[in-house]
Protein backbone atom coordinates (compact mmCIF):
# COMPACT_ATOMS: atom_id res chain seq x y z
CA UNK A 1 0.00 0.00 0.00
CA UNK A 2 1.67 3.58 -1.61
CA UNK A 3 1.44 6.53 1.21
CA UNK A 4 -0.13 9.72 0.76
CA UNK A 5 2.43 12.52 -0.32
CA UNK A 6 2.77 14.79 3.06
CA UNK A 7 1.51 17.87 0.64
CA UNK A 8 -1.44 15.94 -0.26
CA UNK A 9 -2.71 15.36 2.93
CA UNK A 10 -6.24 17.71 4.02
CA UNK A 11 -4.90 19.23 7.19
CA UNK A 12 -1.76 20.65 5.41
CA UNK A 13 -3.64 21.30 2.21
CA UNK A 14 -5.83 23.40 4.06
CA UNK A 15 -3.19 25.22 5.76
CA UNK A 16 -1.82 26.50 2.29
CA UNK A 17 -5.26 27.38 0.81
CA UNK A 18 -5.75 29.32 3.92
CA UNK A 19 -2.08 30.76 3.90
CA UNK A 20 -2.45 31.33 0.14
CA UNK A 21 -6.31 33.45 1.07
CA UNK A 22 -4.65 35.54 3.88
CA UNK A 23 -2.09 36.53 1.62
CA UNK A 24 -4.73 37.32 -1.25
CA UNK A 25 -6.90 39.06 1.44
CA UNK A 26 -3.81 41.48 2.53
CA UNK A 27 -2.62 42.25 -0.86
CA UNK A 28 -5.96 43.50 -1.95
CA UNK A 29 -6.44 45.33 1.62
CA UNK A 30 -3.11 46.86 1.17
CA UNK A 31 -3.99 47.82 -2.64
CA UNK A 32 -7.07 49.46 -1.89
CA UNK A 33 -5.78 51.24 1.35
CA UNK A 34 -2.82 52.45 -1.42
CA UNK A 35 -5.29 53.68 -3.67
CA UNK A 36 -7.66 55.80 -0.87
CA UNK A 37 -4.26 56.80 0.01
CA UNK A 38 -3.64 58.22 -3.40
CA UNK A 39 -7.32 59.44 -3.98
CA UNK A 40 -6.95 61.03 -0.85
CA UNK A 41 -3.72 62.76 -1.51
CA UNK A 42 -4.55 63.57 -5.01
CA UNK A 43 -7.71 65.36 -3.69
CA UNK A 44 -5.99 67.34 -1.30
CA UNK A 45 -3.28 68.14 -4.29
CA UNK A 46 -5.85 69.59 -6.28
CA UNK A 47 -7.72 71.46 -3.58
CA UNK A 48 -5.12 72.88 -1.83
CA UNK A 49 -3.85 74.27 -5.13
CA UNK A 50 -6.96 75.36 -5.53
CA UNK A 51 -6.81 77.54 -2.62
CA UNK A 52 -3.66 78.88 -3.13
CA UNK A 53 -4.69 80.13 -6.34
CA UNK A 54 -7.70 82.26 -4.68
CA UNK A 55 -6.58 82.66 -0.64
CA UNK A 56 -9.03 83.72 1.85
CA UNK A 57 -8.68 87.37 1.84
CA UNK A 58 -9.01 87.76 -1.57
CA UNK A 59 -12.74 87.95 -1.46
CA UNK A 60 -12.08 90.95 0.79
CA UNK A 61 -9.84 93.12 -1.57
CA UNK A 62 -12.86 92.51 -4.46
CA UNK A 63 -13.92 95.65 -3.11
CA UNK A 64 -11.56 98.36 -3.47
CA UNK A 65 -12.25 100.72 -0.57
CA UNK A 66 -10.29 104.69 -0.29
CA UNK A 67 -9.72 105.78 -3.22
CA UNK A 68 -6.78 108.74 -4.25
CA UNK A 69 -9.29 111.68 -3.00
CA UNK A 70 -10.75 109.93 0.01
CA UNK A 71 -7.74 109.07 1.22
CA UNK A 72 -5.16 111.97 0.44
CA UNK A 73 -7.25 114.58 -1.01
CA UNK A 74 -6.18 113.95 -4.47
CA UNK A 75 -7.96 114.07 -7.84
CA UNK A 76 -7.64 111.09 -10.41
CA UNK A 77 -9.33 109.45 -13.24
CA UNK A 78 -11.34 106.20 -13.75
CA UNK A 79 -9.45 104.40 -16.34
CA UNK A 80 -9.79 101.13 -18.35
CA UNK A 81 -6.32 99.12 -19.79
CA UNK A 82 -7.16 97.21 -22.54
CA UNK A 83 -4.98 93.87 -22.39
CA UNK A 84 -3.89 91.50 -25.30
CA UNK A 85 -6.77 89.19 -24.15
CA UNK A 86 -9.37 91.67 -24.44
CA UNK A 87 -9.72 92.15 -20.98
CA UNK A 88 -10.47 95.67 -19.18
CA UNK A 89 -8.61 96.46 -16.52
CA UNK A 90 -10.09 99.02 -13.60
CA UNK A 91 -7.70 102.04 -12.56
CA UNK A 92 -6.52 105.45 -11.30
CA UNK A 93 -4.46 107.69 -12.99
CA UNK A 94 -2.95 110.40 -10.81
CA UNK A 95 -1.71 113.50 -12.71
CA UNK A 96 1.38 114.81 -11.44
CA UNK A 97 3.49 117.99 -12.46
CA UNK A 98 2.76 119.45 -15.35
CA UNK A 99 5.89 119.19 -16.80
CA UNK A 100 5.67 115.60 -16.65
CA UNK A 101 8.26 113.40 -18.49
CA UNK A 102 8.15 110.33 -16.59
CA UNK A 103 5.49 108.55 -14.41
CA UNK A 104 5.03 105.19 -12.28
CA UNK A 105 2.83 102.68 -12.78
CA UNK A 106 2.36 100.32 -9.51
CA UNK A 107 1.62 96.83 -9.22
CA UNK A 108 -0.35 95.32 -6.09
CA UNK A 109 0.33 91.59 -4.88
CA UNK A 110 -1.53 88.46 -4.98
CA UNK A 111 -5.19 88.27 -4.62
CA UNK A 112 -4.93 92.55 -3.71
CA UNK A 113 -5.90 95.09 -5.39
CA UNK A 114 -4.68 98.86 -6.50
CA UNK A 115 -5.47 100.85 -3.28
CA UNK A 116 -2.54 98.85 -1.58
CA UNK A 117 -0.63 101.49 -3.32
CA UNK A 118 -1.86 104.52 -1.67
CA UNK A 119 1.15 104.75 0.78
CA UNK A 120 3.80 104.99 -2.02
CA UNK A 121 1.85 107.24 -4.24
CA UNK A 122 1.61 109.76 -1.43
CA UNK A 123 5.55 109.92 -1.75
CA UNK A 124 5.24 109.89 -5.64
CA UNK A 125 2.67 112.40 -6.48
CA UNK A 126 4.36 115.07 -3.96
CA UNK A 127 7.52 114.25 -6.08
CA UNK A 128 5.59 115.23 -8.79
CA UNK A 129 5.04 111.68 -10.71
CA UNK A 130 2.22 111.02 -12.60
CA UNK A 131 0.82 107.57 -11.25
CA UNK A 132 -1.27 104.55 -12.82
CA UNK A 133 -2.56 102.30 -10.29
CA UNK A 134 -4.64 99.68 -11.63
CA UNK A 135 -5.94 95.99 -10.61
CA UNK A 136 -4.53 92.98 -12.16
CA UNK A 137 -6.79 90.31 -14.05
CA UNK A 138 -9.17 88.30 -11.93
CA UNK A 139 -7.83 90.29 -8.90
CA UNK A 140 -9.28 93.37 -7.12
CA UNK A 141 -12.40 94.62 -9.05
CA UNK A 142 -10.43 93.57 -12.48
CA UNK A 143 -13.06 90.83 -14.60
CA UNK A 144 -12.25 87.47 -14.27
CA UNK A 145 -11.98 84.87 -11.38
CA UNK A 146 -8.72 82.23 -12.04
CA UNK A 147 -7.21 83.51 -8.84
CA UNK A 148 -3.41 84.77 -8.94
CA UNK A 149 -1.26 83.83 -11.03
CA UNK A 150 1.84 84.75 -9.74
CA UNK A 151 3.01 86.51 -12.53
CA UNK A 152 2.68 84.25 -15.01
CA UNK A 153 -0.68 86.20 -16.23
CA UNK A 154 0.20 89.64 -14.17
CA UNK A 155 3.38 90.63 -16.43
CA UNK A 156 1.35 90.82 -19.31
CA UNK A 157 -1.25 93.74 -17.52
CA UNK A 158 2.07 95.75 -16.17
CA UNK A 159 2.83 95.94 -20.38
CA UNK A 160 -0.44 96.91 -20.95
CA UNK A 161 -0.61 99.72 -17.87
CA UNK A 162 2.72 100.68 -19.77
CA UNK A 163 1.84 100.73 -23.03
CA UNK A 164 -1.80 102.96 -21.75
CA UNK A 165 0.91 105.50 -19.83
CA UNK A 166 2.68 106.13 -23.21
CA UNK A 167 -0.11 106.50 -25.81
CA UNK A 168 -3.23 107.70 -23.70
CA UNK A 169 -1.36 109.64 -21.01
CA UNK A 170 1.70 110.92 -23.32
CA UNK A 171 4.01 109.95 -20.76
CA UNK A 172 7.53 109.47 -22.20
CA UNK A 173 9.43 107.38 -19.70
CA UNK A 174 7.54 104.80 -17.23
CA UNK A 175 8.81 103.01 -14.18
CA UNK A 176 7.16 99.72 -13.22
CA UNK A 177 6.98 99.85 -8.84
CA UNK A 178 5.02 96.21 -7.57
CA UNK A 179 5.37 94.25 -4.01
CA UNK A 180 5.27 90.58 -3.58
CA UNK A 181 3.84 88.91 -7.34
CA UNK A 182 3.75 92.07 -7.88
CA UNK A 183 7.14 92.80 -7.74
CA UNK A 184 7.75 89.55 -9.56
CA UNK A 185 5.49 90.40 -12.54
CA UNK A 186 7.34 94.06 -12.92
CA UNK A 187 10.42 92.17 -13.02
CA UNK A 188 8.94 89.77 -15.94
CA UNK A 189 7.36 92.68 -17.47
CA UNK A 190 11.05 94.64 -17.39
CA UNK A 191 12.81 91.64 -18.78
CA UNK A 192 10.83 91.22 -21.85
CA UNK A 193 9.06 94.72 -22.42
CA UNK A 194 11.48 97.68 -24.13
CA UNK A 195 8.91 100.40 -23.36
CA UNK A 196 9.68 99.99 -19.04
CA UNK A 197 12.23 102.56 -18.46
CA UNK A 198 12.78 101.13 -14.85
CA UNK A 199 12.00 98.40 -12.38
CA UNK A 200 11.35 98.92 -8.70
CA UNK A 201 10.49 95.48 -7.18
CA UNK A 202 9.78 94.94 -3.25
CA UNK A 203 9.83 91.70 -1.94
CA UNK A 204 9.87 89.50 -5.27
CA UNK A 205 10.18 85.82 -5.17
CA UNK A 206 12.90 84.66 -7.16
CA UNK A 207 10.63 81.21 -8.41
CA UNK A 208 6.76 80.76 -8.15
CA UNK A 209 7.56 76.86 -7.21
CA UNK A 210 9.74 78.49 -4.21
CA UNK A 211 7.80 80.81 -2.94
CA UNK A 212 4.52 78.29 -2.59
CA UNK A 213 6.54 75.88 -1.00
CA UNK A 214 8.06 78.13 1.09
CA UNK A 215 4.83 79.40 2.52
CA UNK A 216 2.65 76.70 2.82
CA UNK A 217 6.06 75.25 4.66
CA UNK A 218 5.58 77.86 7.14
CA UNK A 219 1.60 77.51 7.52
CA UNK A 220 1.78 73.74 8.11
CA UNK A 221 5.77 72.75 8.94
CA UNK A 222 4.68 69.13 9.06
CA UNK A 223 3.92 68.64 5.63
CA UNK A 224 6.47 66.66 4.13
CA UNK A 225 8.55 68.31 1.60
CA UNK A 226 7.67 66.35 -1.32
CA UNK A 227 3.76 66.35 -1.25
CA UNK A 228 5.13 70.71 -1.40
CA UNK A 229 7.23 70.47 -3.98
CA UNK A 230 4.19 68.53 -5.81
CA UNK A 231 2.02 71.29 -4.64
CA UNK A 232 3.78 74.14 -6.12
CA UNK A 233 4.36 72.50 -9.64
CA UNK A 234 0.44 71.77 -9.54
CA UNK A 235 -0.28 75.16 -8.91
CA UNK A 236 2.29 76.67 -11.19
CA UNK A 237 0.97 74.07 -13.89
CA UNK A 238 -2.58 75.44 -13.32
CA UNK A 239 -1.63 79.12 -14.06
CA UNK A 240 -0.02 78.62 -17.14
CA UNK A 241 3.40 78.99 -15.51
CA UNK A 242 4.95 75.33 -16.41
CA UNK A 243 7.56 76.79 -19.19
CA UNK A 244 7.84 80.44 -17.92
CA UNK A 245 11.27 81.27 -16.74
CA UNK A 246 11.15 82.64 -12.87
CA UNK A 247 12.17 86.34 -12.08
CA UNK A 248 15.82 84.74 -11.24
CA UNK A 249 16.27 83.65 -14.53
CA UNK A 250 15.13 86.91 -15.98
CA UNK A 251 16.16 89.53 -14.12
CA UNK A 252 19.47 90.20 -15.93
CA UNK A 253 17.52 91.16 -19.09
CA UNK A 254 15.97 94.07 -17.00
CA UNK A 255 19.44 95.79 -18.17
CA UNK A 256 20.44 97.97 -19.33
CA UNK A 257 17.37 99.51 -17.70
CA UNK A 258 18.01 100.17 -14.06
CA UNK A 259 16.49 98.05 -11.13
CA UNK A 260 16.17 98.87 -7.44
CA UNK A 261 15.77 95.47 -5.43
CA UNK A 262 13.90 96.32 -1.87
CA UNK A 263 13.75 93.31 0.78
CA UNK A 264 12.85 93.01 4.14
CA UNK A 265 14.62 90.55 6.66
CA UNK A 266 11.61 89.88 8.64
CA UNK A 267 10.06 88.83 5.87
CA UNK A 268 7.49 85.54 6.16
CA UNK A 269 6.24 85.51 3.13
CA UNK A 270 9.32 85.35 0.68
CA UNK A 271 12.31 84.19 1.55
CA UNK A 272 14.52 86.83 2.70
CA UNK A 273 17.52 85.93 0.68
CA UNK A 274 15.39 86.08 -2.12
CA UNK A 275 16.11 89.98 -2.94
CA UNK A 276 20.17 88.89 -2.42
CA UNK A 277 19.66 86.25 -4.90
CA UNK A 278 18.09 88.51 -7.45
CA UNK A 279 20.40 91.40 -6.59
CA UNK A 280 23.21 88.80 -7.50
CA UNK A 281 21.79 87.61 -10.77
CA UNK A 282 20.58 90.90 -12.14
CA UNK A 283 23.13 93.44 -14.33
CA UNK A 284 24.22 97.35 -13.60
CA UNK A 285 22.56 99.34 -12.97
CA UNK A 286 20.78 97.93 -9.76
CA UNK A 287 20.76 98.83 -6.29
CA UNK A 288 19.91 96.74 -3.26
CA UNK A 289 17.93 97.45 -0.22
CA UNK A 290 18.31 94.59 2.66
CA UNK A 291 16.13 96.13 5.15
CA UNK A 292 16.58 95.11 8.70
CA UNK A 293 13.55 93.60 10.08
CA UNK A 294 10.99 94.71 7.83
CA UNK A 295 7.96 92.61 6.96
CA UNK A 296 6.36 91.64 4.26
CA UNK A 297 5.48 94.76 1.55
CA UNK A 298 6.21 96.22 4.82
CA UNK A 299 9.59 98.65 4.72
CA UNK A 300 7.29 102.16 4.51
CA UNK A 301 6.18 100.93 7.84
CA UNK A 302 9.19 100.26 9.95
CA UNK A 303 11.47 102.77 7.59
CA UNK A 304 8.91 105.67 6.21
CA UNK A 305 12.04 108.51 5.96
CA UNK A 306 14.65 106.07 4.25
CA UNK A 307 11.87 104.60 1.98
CA UNK A 308 11.18 108.11 1.10
CA UNK A 309 14.59 109.03 0.55
CA UNK A 310 15.71 105.89 -1.43
CA UNK A 311 12.54 105.59 -3.48
CA UNK A 312 13.36 109.07 -4.92
CA UNK A 313 16.71 109.13 -4.86
CA UNK A 314 16.50 106.07 -7.32
CA UNK A 315 13.93 107.62 -9.64
CA UNK A 316 15.76 111.19 -9.90
CA UNK A 317 18.56 109.30 -10.64
CA UNK A 318 17.39 107.58 -13.75
CA UNK A 319 13.84 108.98 -14.11
CA UNK A 320 13.92 112.31 -13.36
CA UNK A 321 9.97 113.60 -13.09
CA UNK A 322 11.49 115.97 -16.05
CA UNK A 323 13.56 116.39 -18.50
CA UNK A 324 15.31 119.67 -18.45
CA UNK A 325 15.08 121.78 -21.71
Amino acid sequence: MVSASPSLLPRDSFRASLRVRILRTVAIGAAILFGLWVIFNTWLLWWGSGRIMHPPWMARSRVVRGDPRQRLGYSFDNVRIATDGGAMLPGWFVPGASNATAGVVTVHGAGGNRAEFLPQLKLLHEAGYPVLMFDCRDQGEAPGNAGIGLGVREHRDVEAAVRYMKRQQSIPRVAVFGCSQGAASAIEAGAEDRDIDAVIAEASFVEPNEVIAFDVSQLYPQVPRWFLNIQADLVVWRVGGTDMPGPIDVVSRVAPRPILIMQGTADSQVPPRDGAALYAAAQTPKELWMADGAHHCGIIDKYPDDYRSRLLSFLARYLPVATSP
